[in-house]
C-alpha cells in the first residue's frame, strides 16, 4: 500500500508529494491529472469527503474508462481511496491511498476500512494544512510555474487538432476528452443528441481513433510533449 498527496486547483493542478515507492510525479502532472476522475469530480462540484475510485467509476463510467485507458494494466491491479477536503474555495487537497490488489494481505478496500479512513480525515487534514501553509510561504515560484503549465495544457486542450477539425467538432472533441457523454454535450452546446453523434463520428474519423478512450489517450500522449 502506498499514498500520495494531490493539491488540485481550478486554475492549476499541483502535485507536491508522492511517497517513496518509485512513482513519477512528472507523468501525472504533465497531463493525465486533467482526466483523473477525482479531479474532474471536484471540477463538477462534488462535495469533499472520501471517494473510492471504483465508486467514481460507476458514477462517471465514461470519465473513468478514458482515464483507466491511459494505463489499463496499472489500474486493473490497484484499488484507490481518496480523502478529499477544501483548503479554500479554489483549492482541494486529496490524500490518495492506493493498494496493490496482487498483495495477498491487501485486496480491495472494504466498507469498514473506508469508514476507518473517513474517521482519520481530521488528522490527515491537519497534516496537509500544515504542508499547505509551508508551500504558500516558500513555493510561490513553483506555484506560478505550475499555474503556467496548467494554463498551457488547458490552452492545448481548447486548441486540440484545430487544423483537422471544424470549430464545432473541436468543441465536441474537447467535451469528449473531459468525459462528457453525448446527452451532456447536447445539453451543454444546445444541439440535438443526433448532431452530437454525427460530430463525434467525424472527430473520430479525422483523428483516426475508434472511441472516447482512444481520443483521450491521443490527447494525453500529445499533452505529455508540452514543455
Amino acid at each position: 500500500m502506498w499514498w500520495c498527496i494531490f493539491l488540485g486547483r481550478r486554475q492549476a493542478a499541483l502535485v507536491y508529494e508522492f511517497n517513496n515507492q518509485g512513482m513519477e510525479q512528472t507523468d501525472y502532472t504533465s497531463g493525465p491529472y486533467l482526466v483523473d476522475p477525482i479531479y474532474i469530480s471536484y471540477l463538477r462540484g462534488d462535495t469533499d469527503g472520501v471517494y473510492v475510485m471504483r465508486d467514481l467509476a460507476r458514477r462517471y463510467p465514461t470519465m473513468a474508462a478514458r482515464y483507466f485507458a491511459f494505463d489499463e494494466e496499472y489500474h486493473s491491479q490497484i484499488d484507490e481511496v481518496g480523502l478529499t477536503f477544501d483548503l479554500n474555495p479554489n483549492t482541494r487537497a486529496v490524500f490518495s491511498i492506493i493498494r496493490d490488489l496482487r498483495d495477498r494481505q491487501g485486496g480491495a478496500f472494504t466498507k469498514r476500512e473506508v469508514r476507518q479512513l473517513d474517521a482519520l480525515s481530521p488528522v490527515v487534514e491537519t497534516v496537509i494544512r500544515n504542508i499547505w501553509q509551508e508551500i504558500n510561504s516558500t513555493g510561490e515560484a513553483t506555484d506560478s510555474s505550475r499555474s503556467d503549465q496548467h494554463s498551457s495544457l488547458n490552452k492545448f486542450l481548447e486548441e486540440f487538432a484545430p487544423a483537422q477539425l471544424t470549430d464545432r467538432e473541436t468543441e465536441v472533441g474537447n467535451l469528449l476528452i473531459k468525459g462528457f457523454n453525448s446527452k451532456e454535450i447536447s445539453k451543454f452546446l444546445g444541439i440535438s443528441d443526433g448532431t452530437v453523434r454525427n460530430h463525434t463520428k467525424k472527430v473520430y474519423a479525422k483523428l483516426q481513433v475508434r472511441s472516447q478512450a482512444e481520443l483521450c489517450g491521443l490527447f494525453i500522449e500529445q499533452a505529455l510533449t508540452i514543455k
